[in-house]
């Protein structure tokens, strides 16, 4: 395997964002005996995705909250099932595109893929569409339960690290490069522990750091630990959003399903 790395300078840069989702196209190109015999063509684009403190206070404490391109964004999404009416759990590309204007038309601006990575085309038309996707790995084990006593949940297992590793590789390899991908998520309701520690410090090997994209690492299991950037519970009552409001938190909070 070898590694290219390339860089150029794009003066006035036109910024990719839900609201603006500019693209520009990258061409790749193969050389066999000096000349062109493959032409890849990848749309890119251009955000910067942070967490940082904000100017707004609760109980004289500046909140962190989720920033894109150096604005605060609140994330208005719905999580993606695939079905048609016609064909099933198989969606064809015009009922997808479909979905998504009916989507925009209702301010919605964000997509949890639940719970596994989409085809090529989905990320396509998310960037050309503009939506913020939070991406999951295909792992879930809730019907092992949350317990972290030995053998009572995979999420706390040495043995399945393995497992863990290959489908946390899978998820993040393919979509890394999509401009609209900026959330990940190591799995669903699959206990926490040693392998959900070790999934975010694999992530957080790629993402966190000078040059790189910073983008949250996000786990709903993990709930108030270390090993999630942003809080993501499933299900808050409206008790529960109100107090957090009033008495503010240590991170963004984002409901991942209600």
């Amino acid at each position: 395997t070898r590694s290219v790395t390339f860089g150029a300078q794009l003066p006035d840069v036109r910024k990719w964002s839900s609201e603006e989702p500019n693209l520009y196209q990258l061409l790749l190109y193969t050389l066999h005996a000096g000349q062109v015999s493959e032409t890849i063509p990848f749309h890119v684009g251009f955000r910067r995705i942070e967490i940082r403190e904000s100017d707004h206070t609760i109980g004289g404490r500046k909140q962190r909250l989720l920033f894109v391109n150096g604005a605060p964004i609140k994330l208005k999404g719905v999580n993606i099932h695939e079905h048609s009416q016609l064909t099933g759990h198989y969606v064809p590309e015009s009922d997808l595109r479909r979905n998504f204007e009916l989507m925009r038309l209702h301010n919605i601006n964000s997509v949890r893929l639940a719970h596994y990575p989409q085809q090529r085309r989905f990320y396509e038309l998310c960037d050309s569409l503009g939506f913020y996707v939070y991406s999951e790995a295909n792992v879930e084990s809730h019907g092992m339960g949350y317990d972290l006593a030995a053998g009572r949940t995979l999420g706390n297992d040495r043995a399945w690290w393995p497992a863990h590793e290959t489908r946390l590789r899978n998820m993040y390899m393919r979509c890394r490069n999509y401009p609209s991908v900026s959330i990940f998520s190591p799995a669903n309701e699959s206990g926490n522990g040693y392998n959900f520690y070790k999934a975010y410090e694999w992530l957080e090997a790629r993402e966190k750091g000078e040059g790189r994209m910073n983008r949250p690492i996000c786990y709903e299991r993990a709930q108030w630990e270390w090993n999630t950037d942003m809080f993501v519970p499933m299900y808050p009552a409206a008790g529960m959003l109100e107090e957090w409001g009033r008495e503010g938190t240590d991170r963004p909070v984002v409901p991942c399903e209600y």
